[in-house]
């Protein structure tokens, strides 16, 4: 078995975990129905999408970006810095 990262809840914040709406049959549930997939799509179409060439898959002009030294940011105030896709720095 792989070690797994953190620990698992116990104590005050189990108990939290458990009344939440969210938690149901030993895990976290969405309360509406999320599919993986769009409707009218199918993982084949997807995979056949991504790797064929095709228009629109590189932008027309460049993107708009500010060149921030992350050194220099002011530990007295809120700071956001977005990296690109999913991955932020959240400096409170």
């Amino acid at each position: 078995m792989k070690k797994s990262f953190g620990k698992l809840p116990s104590g005050n914040r189990l108990e939290r975990i458990r009344k939440s709406a969210h938690y149901r049959e030993g895990s976290f549930k969405n309360l509406s129905e999320t599919p993986m997939l769009t409707e009218g799509t199918s993982y084949p179409k997807m995979i056949i999408g991504f790797f064929s060439k095709g228009v629109n898959r590189e932008p027309l002009y460049p993107l708009p970006s500010v060149k921030t030294d992350l050194k220099s940011l002011k530990s007295n105030e809120p700071v956001l810095v977005w990296f690109g896709h999913s991955s932020y720095l959240v400096v409170p």
